[in-house]
């Protein structure tokens, strides 16, 4: 779940961009409500992580739950940065 919310962060950064101006605020929340269910999803991964003892596979997982953390918080700094343009070229 974590990884096909953080995949369609693109999509809403996209949409605020070029998007309806009268609709570019559901487009951010849609970033932010995707960024959410990164976050979620990656704090079950990571509780179900804790559990196991240290192994090579647990090893890889813990570092995929990071590299997904870091983009995701990349795409939502483009949509926020976005959207922000966005609001100062409609003013």
């Amino acid at each position: 779940m974590a990884r096909r919310a953080a995949g369609l962060l693109p999509t809403a950064r996209e949409l605020v961009e070029t998007g309806n101006a009268n609709a570019i605020s559901d487009a951010y929340s849609a970033g932010q409500l995707l960024h959410t269910a990164v976050a979620g999803g990656l704090a079950n991964v990571s509780v179900n992580l804790a559990a196991l003892s240290a192994s090579s596979r647990a090893d890889v997982l813990r570092s995929d739950v990071e590299r997904v953390r870091r983009e995701a918080a990349a795409q939502l700094a483009a949509v926020e940065a976005a959207f922000a343009s966005r609001l100062a070229s409609t003013v």
